[in-house]
């Protein structure tokens, strides 16, 4: 029986990374943000893409409602399942040859 953490979701590496991506790039602020970002270097590797990420999801909870969709549904060991490297390859993939 194959374990459902290593089956493929919509190309990406699990659910979780492909629900955590599809958000991000379907939500405006933070497809913008998180391109600005990738782009001036302050976020450098999958790492530095988490700690925003986690970062903009506690300011969901101080009264901003920028990432709700996404967290309302949430279980932290789902987050925890999220190749943040696989996302940040990919979007810096995406600046690079300028599909921007």
């Amino acid at each position: 029986m194959e374990n459902k953490q290593d089956e493929k979701y919509n190309g990406w590496g699990n659910y979780q990374t492909w629900k955590v991506a599809l958000n991000i790039d379907n939500t405006e602020t933070l497809y913008n943000e998180s391109r600005r970002l990738i782009q001036s270097m302050q976020v450098r590797n999958g790492e530095d893409l988490k700690a925003w990420f986690k970062e903009v999801a506690f300011a969901t909870y101080l009264g901003k409602d920028i990432l709700y969709k996404v967290f309302d549904c949430w279980t932290t060991s789902e987050l925890n399942e999220v190749d943040f490297d696989e996302i940040f390859t990919a979007f810096n993939s995406e600046i690079e040859r300028g599909e921007d």
